[in-house]
């Protein structure tokens, strides 16, 4: 039997207590000391994550630096598929988080899908071969899109159409105006009561000055339109185009600032044929001479090469403004409603015409 020493037992309780006080003074994770306040970091950071991690946000970064036009969005998807594509890696590999990976990689497919979508609406828009040069020729310096004209020509809004030789496109009296046509190929005459006015070329319009002073459709055309050699031509119906107007109001007005062009050439071509009942021609281009006879210049002078202002004059002088209207309406029948606001002003130093839309 082994002797009880009280001393040894005194001993063995103060190691004892010795033992709990460090253990209680110590921190229990690591991040905690006896002086930090509750949930700080005070000096105990911890390392920097991993490469993936940094490497994600500066994709992030360069992606929110990224512009605002169609290919900056472009950029800027693409560099969030990469960011959210190593973050995914890195909450996998390394971090072992479900929930975080799941996050990461959903993001990442929703980028995927929005950057697919932006190249389907960038993807370029073919035309066909006689539509595309009635786009480069017509609609694309007046800053019209592809995709705009894509929608102007679709199939449920207008139609391709043949025209032998010989054949009407439109017969005097008779053909409403509640259409509108481009001549895509061929040559067209447009004659008045069997008499031969002008020509109609390849991207012209058929019917522009039927179509801008009727606005109801109604009216009958006042020419006969014949195809002089075989034609093919685009028509779009007049409600067509007004329902189209009205959702896209540029193409509108683009339109009609192609009708007024179309609608002035020809009249030019017209210029030959328009004769006063004396003889004189009337040329619609005629510029007004009040400058030159602000300058001295003497326009009735024979040797003046502005005097035939000056004849035009004393052929005009005992004609009525009206009358000459009137007379200039019967010599321009494709007009149903009259030359589109034109007004003739005569004066005993001027004669002037001026068309305008």
């Amino acid at each position: 039997m082994i002797p009880y020493n009280i001393n040894d037992s005194r001993q063995l309780a103060n190691d004892n207590q010795d033992l709990v006080t460090l253990t209680v003074s110590l921190p229990t994770n690591g991040t905690e000391t006896p002086d930090a306040a509750p949930g700080s970091c005070y000096d105990n950071w911890s390392e920097p994550n991993h490469l993936l991690y940094q490497i994600a946000h500066v994709a992030l970064l360069a992606g929110f630096l990224a512009p605002t036009t169609a290919q900056g969005l472009l950029i800027y998807h693409a560099c969030c598929i990469i960011a959210y594509l190593l973050l995914s890696s890195w909450s996998w590999v390394m971090l072992c988080a479900a929930d975080v990976f799941s996050w990461n990689f959903s993001l990442c497919a929703i980028n995927v899908v929005q950057m697919f979508y932006i190249f389907y609406h960038l993807r370029p828009v073919t035309l066909p071969g006689e539509l595309a040069l009635i786009y480069a020729s017509m609609f694309e310096p007046l800053k019209v899109s592809r995709a705009q004209f894509k929608r102007f020509i679709a199939p449920e809004r207008c139609s391709v159409l043949t025209l032998h030789q010989g054949e009407p496109y439109a017969t005097q009296d008779v053909t409403k105006t509640d259409r509108l046509s481009i001549l895509l190929s061929g040559t067209v005459n447009v004659l008045s009561n069997g008499q031969f006015l002008h020509q109609i070329q390849e991207r012209q319009f058929l019917d522009s000055p039927e179509f801008e002073s009727s606005t109801h459709g109604e009216d009958k055309f006042h020419v006969s339109i014949i195809a002089a050699t075989p034609c093919r031509y685009i028509c779009w119906q007049r409600q067509s185009l007004q329902y189209f107007f009205a959702k896209d109001p540029y193409v509108a007005l683009v339109l009609g600032h192609i009708l007024g062009r179309d609608i002035t050439n020809k009249l030019y071509l017209l210029n030959e044929r328009l004769k006063l009942q004396k003889g004189s021609r009337v040329d619609i281009r005629l510029p007004n001479v009040s400058s030159a006879a602000l300058s001295g210049i003497d326009l009735t002078s024979d040797n003046n090469p502005g005097s035939g202002i000056a004849d035009i004059h004393s052929d005009i002088d005992d004609v009525e403004e009206e009358d000459l209207l009137d007379e200039l309406n019967e010599k321009m029948p494709m007009f149903p409603n009259g030359i589109p606001h034109a007004k003739l002003h005569l004066s005993s130093s001027t004669f002037s015409s001026a068309s305008s839309r």
